[in-house]
């Protein structure tokens, strides 16, 4: 990576993916990390959310650290979220350095 990038460049963006028929709750994304998400990642990872009310769960959490992994919310507004289309929320996991 050349030393110009920014660090958080090399986060993978592409996670394992759920498509749901109704809207998502908390309970739909915490199945969605217990089963699909979490499997995948590695202890030491950053996982970093925006402000939607489903992540922010004490379940979410207590999830995401079981795994050894740290959880950062981005500040509100988060205007460096990419959004596209109908993708609203975005997680994106960070190596630690």
């Amino acid at each position: 990576m050349p030393p110009d990038r920014p660090r958080a460049a090399c986060a993978s963006l592409a996670s394992p993916a759920l498509a749901v028929r109704s809207a998502v709750d908390a309970e739909v994304f915490e199945a969605y990390l217990e089963w699909i998400l979490l499997p995948e990642l590695c202890p030491g990872r950053i996982v970093v959310m925006d402000n939607l009310s489903a992540h922010k769960s004490e379940r979410v959490r207590e999830l995401i650290e079981g795994a050894g992994c740290e959880l950062i919310y981005l500040p509100r507004p988060a205007t460096l979220m990419p959004t596209s289309g109908t993708i609203r929320t975005t997680i994106w996991f960070c190596p630690r350095r």
